[in-house]
């Protein structure tokens, strides 16, 4: 009995698994903060890239390009974090 339960389980289709929209933008974030921590900054670059053209309003990604590019180059830091700064303005008003 126990066993014909079993493969009638197996036998069922897996009902498809529908991931939010935003899933894979949390990936991209969170990847980049990794390969940042890591040390690898031309990968966490591009993720942060990637996510910042999935989704070009979530300023939390312009802030860590900022973070990525304080640590290997000051100017761009301080263009990006005023970016984000103009950014922020615009879209919580």
């Amino acid at each position: 009995m126990t066993t014909r339960i079993y493969l009638l389980f197996l036998s069922q289709e897996p009902d498809p698994v529908r991931e939010p929209a935003t899933a894979e933008l949390w990936v991209l974030y969170f990847l980049s903060q990794h390969y940042d921590h890591l040390g690898d900054f031309a990968r966490a670059l591009t993720l942060v890239e990637e996510a910042i053209e999935h989704t070009p309003t979530l300023i939390e990604l312009f802030l860590l390009k900022g973070k990525i590019f304080k640590v290997r180059i000051y100017l761009k830091s301080f263009l990006w974090f005023s970016r984000v700064q103009r950014t922020g303005i615009q879209f919580r008003n």
